[in-house]
């Protein structure tokens, strides 16, 4: 498993710990948890192209960057699809958004 698949393996990780926290995952958390996995998956393989001559340059960056925007605002309409956005979700949310743009999540 490459390092960028422990990242993504992470993230995915981390977003399920948090909407297990209540002891449940609804089914509006489960959608929100299997778009941001395919989105991720999509990501790598994109990730992987860009590697595939050894160097990212500034149009991959900036594909890869975009890309990383595109999951986040995807998670943000698949939570807005149901009666608005849970408290649940949005720590989902949260995390998702400070993962993918290498930060640390939040702290609750």
């Amino acid at each position: 498993m490459s390092s960028n698949e422990d990242l993504f393996s992470d993230i995915v990780a981390k977003m399920t710990e948090i909407a297990l926290a209540d002891g449940k995952i609804t089914e509006e958390e489960q959608e929100l948890l299997a778009s941001a996995q395919v989105n991720l998956l999509m990501y790598d393989e994109a990730l992987a192209k860009a590697l595939e001559d050894g160097i990212i340059d500034e149009e991959e960056m900036e594909l890869l960057e975009g890309f990383k925007e595109q999951i986040i605002q995807d998670a943000i309409l698949v939570s807005e699809v149901s009666q608005g956005i849970s408290e649940d979700e949005l720590r989902i949310l949260d995390a998702l958004i400070h993962l993918v743009r290498g930060n640390k999540p939040r702290e609750e």
